[in-house]
């Protein structure tokens, strides 16, 4: 069967609807964790874990990420560790005072 089959983009455009309604769910589940009124931890938490849900939906199926080659991949994985190593390093800086200073 050749890859340009209708049978073949059939599947993949089930594939893509599916994952979009998906991300729609997502994201109306964050509208409502706004409009529930939550803790502010609760509901900061529940919204970055739906977006970081989102992000890798939406990059690996919709941006083809899953059916990249390896270098690809490796490159992306250096670049999301980079990231979340300067964001610790900003928010470790944001509390470290030097001796005898304070946040007044």
């Amino acid at each position: 069967m050749s890859d340009h089959s209708p049978d073949n983009f059939q599947g993949y455009a089930k594939r893509c609807f599916t994952i979009f309604g998906v991300v729609m769910a997502i994201t109306l589940m964050m509208v409502a964790v706004h409009f529930a009124h939550l803790p502010t931890a609760l509901g900061i938490g529940l919204t970055l874990v739906a977006a970081v849900v989102n992000a890798a939906l939406v990059a690996g199926y919709l941006m083809h990420i899953v059916s990249e080659r390896k270098l690809t991949i490796i490159v992306l994985l250096f670049t999301f560790f980079f990231f979340a190593g300067l964001f610790v390093l900003t928010l470790g800086a944001h509390y470290s005072l030097p001796w005898g200073t304070s946040m007044h």
